[in-house]
């Protein structure tokens, strides 16, 4: 998981869509981004603002305020955090510290420059995968004062409901976890506009002749679904796709990520561009 964590901060977008590979194959029936909240919260993914008595949060000497709301981006939590300076000091390069518990790891956000009473905006991009199980994160604020002298100050900690987010139930994802890693060639499409995903996966299956792995029948609730398929495609090769899609504002969009065991041939990927002939470019 360690070094899961490490690929994903890195941008390893193969090592990320092998992690999205197993998630949607642990749990095919369950849109994850939308049961990831615990059931007391009724607000879902991918536009999730937490509880203020969760991230309202206050350094020690309560000379800088922080508020944080969060959104998921794919495989990433995109936390944006509003910092206002309640002290009648400037502070320079003030940065947000996240450490997920208890694995590790540290995060920083953007630095911005903080002016006496004003406010200003930091992001702090967080795989998912380094939160695991736990629910919250350590954070920390970093800041230096006018007289050049740099400061620390731990804040309260980011509670982020995502206990229910990953699935235990990874033992019997071996042989594709395995199989996914054996394809050592990649290649990844343009996010792009798809007008009706069931039938892009449709054509998928029928045109090209790749078996979709655990069958998706209903999306209409979902904001968010994966679609796995593998199969051999003419001249005997085996490709794994993964198509990852997030719905907003109505129109689903996303990117198709193809695995194979030999460089896929100019026919294979023209029949695949056809499945997607149904979209938006």
């Amino acid at each position: 998981m360690k070094l899961a964590d490490e690929h994903c901060d890195k941008g390893n977008l193969s090592e990320r869509s092998s992690i999205a590979c197993e998630m949607m194959l642990a749990r095919p029936d369950v849109d994850f981004f939308k049961t990831a909240l615990s059931d007391k919260h009724s607000t879902r993914f991918p536009k999730v603002k937490i509880l203020p008595s969760a991230t309202d949060l206050n350094s020690t000497c309560d000379m800088i305020h922080a508020y944080c709301e969060m959104h998921r981006e794919n495989l990433f939590l995109c936390i944006t955090c509003t910092l206002t300076n309640t002290s009648g000091n400037k502070f320079h390069h003030v940065t947000l510290e996240l450490v997920p518990q208890p694995s590790g790891g540290r995060y920083f956000s953007t630095r911005t420059a903080l002016d006496p009473f004003d406010s200003s905006v930091v992001v702090v991009n967080l795989p998912l995968s380094s939160t695991g199980h736990v629910s919250t994160v350590r954070a920390k604020l970093h800041y230096t004062s006018a007289d050049g002298s740099i400061h620390m100050y731990k804040l309260a900690a980011v509670s982020i409901p995502l206990k229910h987010f990953l699935s235990d139930e990874t033992s019997s994802l071996g042989d594709w976890k395995a199989r996914w890693n054996q394809l050592k060639f990649e290649d990844r499409t343009k996010s792009r506009d798809i007008l009706d995903p069931m039938k892009c996966a449709s054509k998928l299956q029928q045109d090209i002749g790749l078996d979709q792995v655990r069958q998706i029948r209903d999306i209409s609730s979902r904001v968010q679904v994966y679609f796995c398929f593998f199969g051999k495609v003419i001249f005997g090769q085996s490709i794994l796709l993964l198509l990852e899609l997030d719905k907003f504002d109505g129109t689903w969009r996303g990117n198709v990520t193809i695995r194979s065991d030999a460089l896929l041939s100019k026919s294979v990927t023209d029949e695949i561009a056809h499945a997607f002939s149904q979209t938006k470019e």
